[in-house]
Formats: structure tokens, sequence, C-alpha cells
């Protein structure tokens, strides 16, 4: 039971950093190529 709750404990760690990263690289794409966008 317990080393089931540790798995998907690290399955969620994984996905937000995932997720994470990704933003952090579409940010910098965006402030790349659209700096205008971010202004409005």
């Amino acid at each position: 039971m317990k080393s089931l709750i540790q798995v998907v404990v690290n399955k969620q760690v994984f996905t937000i950093s995932k997720v994470i990263g990704i933003r952090e690289s579409a940010k910098s794409h965006i402030n790349s190529f659209a700096p205008i966008a971010i202004c409005k």
C-alpha cells in the first residue's frame, strides 16, 4: 500500500514538473517571438 502511494506521488511530481517545463519553454518562445502579446 505504501509503495503504491509512493508511485502515485512520484507520477504526480513528474507530471507537474513536465507541465512546468512546458510552460517555461512556452514562455521563452513567447518572449522571443511576441513581446507585444505579453504587454496586453
